[in-house]
C-alpha cells in the first residue's frame, strides 16, 4: 500500500520544481505531434480506402463457369441473412477511340439501379459544376461557410470567350483582382483590417452562372488577356459587386452552375433529356450510354454527348481465330472516384449493351454483394461460399472482399503507418529520456533527504516509488495534455488551416493537389491507447532507473552524500519477532564491530564494543574527530549495518528483523537529530514535522489521524516556541529555530530512544545553550533515553553518563574531571 508520504513529497517536488514543467511540455508536445499526424494519416487511409475500395463491393463472388445465370446465383446469395443486395458486373479488356485519340481500358456492363445500392457509383457521379470537388470548386463553398471573417470584393481586369473543353460548355472567361479584407470579430478589439489581394478567373456559361474557378493566378495571365470594352467590364463589375452583396450573406450558391439535362451530340443532335444524377436512364433508340472516368475523359479530350467507339476481340469458333469487333458508345457523363488507376482506365454502361460483345458466354462475371454488417465481411464470404457449393448450382466459384483485391496497396500503407509511428514515437522517448535526466539529477540533489527519510523508518520501497511516482505522474500530465491538445487540434484541424491561411495567406492544405474539400482526420479511441500506453509504459521503465538507485543507498551513503567500501559481513538470518516486548527502551551493544575499507587494508572502527545505555538518562559520547562516534550512533540507530556483532533493544536483536520492523523501530521507537538541522526546503515547519508521522501511514489511514497527528505536532513546535512560525519555510527560519523544528521533528512520534549527533554544532553560543536547556527539559518530561554525540564539553558535564570513545572501544568517564 502507498504510504501518504509518497505522495505528498513526489507531489510537492513536482510543484516546487520549475524545470519539471519542461519535462510535462516535452511530453505533451511529443504526445500531441504523435496523435495530430497519426489522426490526419487514418483520415488519408480512410479516405484512400474509399477510393482504393472504389466501385467495389463489400463481398465479390467470381463466376468461373460458362453458361451461368445471374438470378441464379442472386437467389442463392440473397438468402444470407447479412446480405443487403446484389449487382451483377460483365466487364472486360477494350481499346477506346475518338478518331484523333485511342487509349486502353476497362469497360463494365452493370444494371445501374442494383449497382447504386451496392457500389459508390452514384456518389462518384459529375452532376453538375458545383460537386465536382475538382481544384478550387469547392474552394468556393468554403469561403461561404466561414465568411464571416472575410470581406470579398473583386474588381474587373480582362475576359476572354472560351470553347468547349472537357466537360465544361462554352463560356466567358473573367479575370479580377479578388481583395480579401480580414475583420476583427470581437467588438472590443482593433477595427483595423488587413487586406490581401490575388489575381482568380471565374468562367461563366450562357446563363452567367460558374462553371469554373482559377485561384492565384500568375501577373503573366493579366498581360497576355484580352481587355473588356467599357460596357462590357461595367456589365461584369456589377454581377461581381452583387456578388460581394450576396457573399456576405453566404447566399453565393444561386451563382453556380448545373449540368444542362438536354444533352447534344457532337454533330448538335439533341438526345432528349439526361438526368446528371441517372445519365443510364436514356430511352433513346439506338443509344448506347456511357460513363468514363474523369482522367480519361480529359486524356481524349472528351465531352458529354461525344460518341465513341469501343474495340474489342471476340473470338470464332469456327475458324478458331480472334476477330475485332467494334461498338459505337456515346459519352453521357464522367465519374471521379479519386482513385487514378480507376478514374484513368474504367468506363461504365448497361450490361445489355455489352451482351454478345466481350468474349465471354456469360451474362455475368462477378457478383457485387453489399452487406448490412460490413465488419462481418471475412465470416460472410466463407458463408457465402459454402451455400453456394452446396447449392444446385453446380458450378465454380470464388468468393473475396474487395481488401483481398487491393492486399498489397492496403499492406503498404499500414506498414507506411507503422513506420511513421515508430519514427515519431522517438520524439516522445526524447521527452522522456529528458525526464530521466532530471529524475537523476533530482535524486542527486535529494541525497540528504533520503538519508533523512531512511532514518524517519522509510523502507527502500518507499524511497523508489517517491521518484517513481513522481515521472510517472509527469508522464501522465504531459500525456493528458499531449491528448486534449492533440484532440483539440486532430477536430479542427481544418478550422486552423483556415485561420492560417486568412492570417498568413498560406495555404497548409492545397486542394488542387490533393484532390481533396478538406484535411482528412480520424480520431479513434484505439490510437489515442497505442499513444498513451505506450509512453506511459517507456516512462515507467525509465523513470524506474533512477529511483531504483535511489533506493539502494543506504542511509549512511545518503546522509555523507559519498560511498564508502565496506568489509565483508557474516549475514545474520532476518526473522520474523514480536516487537511488544519494547517498553523500556534498554539500548546495548554486544562485541559490536565494524570495519571499511580503505584500500587494500581493513580500518577497524569499533572492536568488540559492548555497551549498554541506561534507559531515560542522557548519555554522552565524546572522542577525537574519526573516532567513530557518528559511525556508533548509525549503528545502534540501524542506519548502518555492523561487520559483527549484536545490538539489543529490550533484548531483542535489531540486525536480525526484517527490513518492514526496522522501518517499523525507526519510526516508533527512535529519533534523530542531526547537526545540520537536514529540514525538507520545500516543506513548512509544520510539514517537515508531520513527514514523520506520515511515514508509519497509508493513504487511507491518514485522513482519519490526520486531525489528531497535525494537533499534536502544532502543540510540540508550540512548546518549542515556533507557534508563529508554523507556516514558515526553512529558508525563513533562524539556525535555532531549524534546530527546534529538527529536534520537533524527531520527537513528534515520541520514540524511547532519541539519538543526538552534534545536535548544537552548527548553532552559535546562545542558540547552543537554549537547545541544551531545551533537550534536559524533554528528558526530564518524557523521561526518555537521549544519547548524544558531541564536542562540546560542557554537554557532556551535564549529562548523566559520559562515555569517550577510544581505539574502538567506550570507556565511561566521570563527568567532573573532564578536559578537551
Amino acid at each position: 500500500m502507498f504510504k501518504k508520504f509518497v505522495h505528498f513529497i513526489s507531489l510537492r517536488y513536482i510543484k516546487t520544481r520549475k524545470v519539471t514543467r519542461f519535462a510535462i511540455a516535452g511530453i505533451a508536445v511529443g504526445v500531441m505531434v504523435l496523435l495530430v499526424v497519426i489522426s490526419v494519416m487514418d483520415g488519408f487511409i480512410k479516405e484512400f480506402k474509399s477510393r482504393l475500395q472504389g466501385a467495389l463491393s463489400d463481398v465479390i463472388v467470381t463466376v468461373r463457369t460458362p453458361q451461368m445465370n445471374y438470378y441464379q446465383i442472386e437467389d442463392v446469395v440473397k438468402k444470407h441473412p447479412n446480405v443487403r443486395s446484389c449487382s451483377p458486373h460483365l466487364d472486360g479488356l477494350v481499346l477506346i477511340g475518338t478518331g484523333r485519340f485511342y487509349a486502353g481500358g476497362i469497360v463494365l456492363g452493370i444494371d445501374y439501379e442494383k449497382e447504386y445500392k451496392v457500389g459508390k457509383l452514384r456518389d462518384y457521379l459529375v452532376t453538375s459544376y458545383k460537386s465536382q470537388k475538382l481544384r478550387s470548386e469547392k474552394i468556393f463553398e468554403d469561403n461561404v461557410k466561414r465568411s464571416y471573417e472575410m470581406h470579398v470584393n473583386w474588381v474587373v481586369q480582362a475576359g476572354s470567350v472560351v470553347a468547349e473543353d472537357g466537360i465544361y460548355p462554352a463560356g466567358t472567361r473573367i479575370i479580377c483582382e479578388k481583395v480579401v479584407k480580414f475583420v476583427n470579430k470581437d467588438p472590443k478589439g482593433s477595427k483595423e483590417t488587413r487586406p490581401s489581394t490575388s489575381l482568380v478567373a471565374y468562367t461563366f456559361n450562357k446563363q452567367n452562372k460558374i462553371i469554373f474557378i482559377e485561384d492565384d493566378l500568375p501577373l503573366d495571365e493579366l498581360e497576355d488577356a484580352a481587355r473588356l470594352s467599357d460596357e462590357g467590364r461595367q456589365k461584369w463589375q456589377q454581377l461581381f459587386n452583387n456578388m460581394a452583396k450576396h457573399f456576405r450573406k453566404r447566399e453565393l450558391l444561386q451563382y453556380l452552375a448545373h449540368f444542362d439535362e438536354n444533352l447534344r451530340t457532337h454533330n448538335g443532335e439533341m438526345l432528349g433529356a439526361v438526368d446528371p444524377q441517372n445519365p443510364f436512364s436514356t430511352e433513346e433508340e439506338g443509344v448506347r450510354p456511357v460513363i468514363m472516368g474523369h482522367e480519361l475523359m480529359k486524356n481524349l479530350q472528351l465531352k458529354r454527348g461525344d460518341e465513341i467507339g469501343l474495340m474489342t476481340g471476340k473470338r470464332d469458333e469456327e475458324q478458331n481465330e480472334l476477330k475485332p469487333i467494334t461498338r459505337k458508345f456515346v459519352v453521357v457523363g464522367s465519374f471521379r472516384s479519386g482513385w487514378q488507376e480507376i478514374d484513368a482506365r474504367m468506363c461504365y454502361t448497361r450490361r445489355s449493351d455489352l451482351h454478345g460483345f466481350i468474349d465471354w458466354p456469360n451474362d455475368v462475371k462477378e457478383v457485387c454483394v453489399a452487406l448490412k454488417d460490413p465488419s462481418l465481411a471475412e465470416q460472410t464470404k466463407y458463408e457465402i461460399y459454402d451455400m453456394l457449393n452446396k447449392s444446385s448450382l453446380r458450378a465454380a466459384f470464388s468468393v473475396e472482399r474487395w481488401e483481398d483485391r487491393r492486399r498489397t496497396f492496403l499492406s503498404a500503407i499500414q506498414m507506411e503507418r507503422r513506420v511513421m509511428y515508430f519514427i515519431l514515437f522517438f520524439i516522445v522517448i526524447l521527452a522522456i529520456t529528458m525526464l530521466m535526466i532530471i529524475l537523476v539529477l533530482l535524486v542527486k540533489e535529494k541525497t540528504k533527504d533520503i538519508g533523512i527519510l531512511r532514518s524517519m523508518g522509510a523502507s527502500t520501497y518507499d524511497i523508489m516509488w517517491i521518484f517513481l511516482f513522481n515521472g510517472v505522474l509527469i508522464s501522465f500530465l504531459g500525456a493528458l495534455i499531449g491528448c486534449g491538445l492533440g484532440t483539440f487540434i486532430s477536430s479542427n484541424v481544418n478550422h486552423i488551416a483556415d485561420i492560417i491561411f486568412e492570417y498568413t495567406g498560406f495555404r497548409v492544405f492545397p486542394r488542387d493537389v490533393y484532390y481533396l474539400d478538406e484535411i482528412p482526420s480520424e480520431l479513434n479511441l484505439a490510437s489515442v491507447l497505442w499513444i498513451v500506453f505506450p509512453t506511459l509504459f517507456a516512462s515507467l521503465i525509465f523513470c524506474a532507473i533512477p529511483a531504483f538507485f535511489a533506493s539502494r543507498m543506504t542511509p549512511v551513503e545518503a546522509l555523507a552524500d559519498r560511498k564508502r567500501e565496506k568489509s565483508s559481513r557474516k549475514n545474520t538470518p532476518r526473522v520474523l519477532q514480536s516487537l511488544t516486548t519494547i517498553k523500556d527502551g534498554v539500548l546495548s551493544t554486544k562485541e559490536l564491530n565494524k570495519e571499511y575499507m580503505m584500500g587494500s587494508q581493513n580500518l577497524h572502527i569499533l572492536n568488540d564494543l559492548d555497551i549498554e545505555f541506561a534507559p531515560g538518562k542522557i548519555s554522552a559520547i565524546i572522542g577525537p574527530s574519526g573516532a567513530g562516534k557518528s559511525t556508533l550512533l548509525h549503528l545502534i540507530g540501524l542506519l548502518d549495518d555492523p561487520t559483527s556483532g549484536q545490538i539489543y533493544l529490550d533484548g531483542i536483536n535489531l540486525d536480525s528483523l526484517s527490513q518492514k520492523q526496522r522501518c517499523k523501530i525507526l519510526n516508533g521507537k527512535i529519533g534523530f537529530i542531526f547537526q545540520f538541522y537536514h529540514l525538507f526546503p520545500e516543506f513548512t515547519a509544520l510539514e517537515n514535522v508531520l513527514l514523520a508521522t506520515m511515514v508509519s501511514n497509508d493513504m487511507f489511514s491518514w485522513p482519519m489521524v490526520k486531525k489528531k497527528k497535525t494537533e499534536e505536532a502544532v502543540k510540540l513546535l508550540t512548546q518549542f516556541g515556533l507557534e508563529n512560525r508554523l507556516n514558515h519555510l526553512p529558508n525563513q527560519l533562524s539556525g535555532g529555530e531549524r534546530q527546534r523544528v529538527a529536534i520537533a521533528r524527531a520527537l513528534v512520534n515520541n520514540p524511547q530512544i532519541v539519538l543526538c549527533d552534534e545536535p548544537t554544532g552548527n548553532l552559535d553560543e546562545e542558540n547552543s545553550k537554549s537547545i541544551q536547556d531545551l533537550l534536559w527539559e524533554l528528558n526530564e518530561q518524557f523521561q526518555q533515553t537521549f544519547i548524544i554525540v558531541t564536542h562540546d564539553l560542557n554537554i557532556a558535564r551535564r549529562a548523566h553518563d559520559v562515555y569517550q570513545l577510544e581505539h574502538g572501544k567506550l570507556v565511561k568517564k566521570d563527568s567532573n574531571n573532564l578536559t578537551q
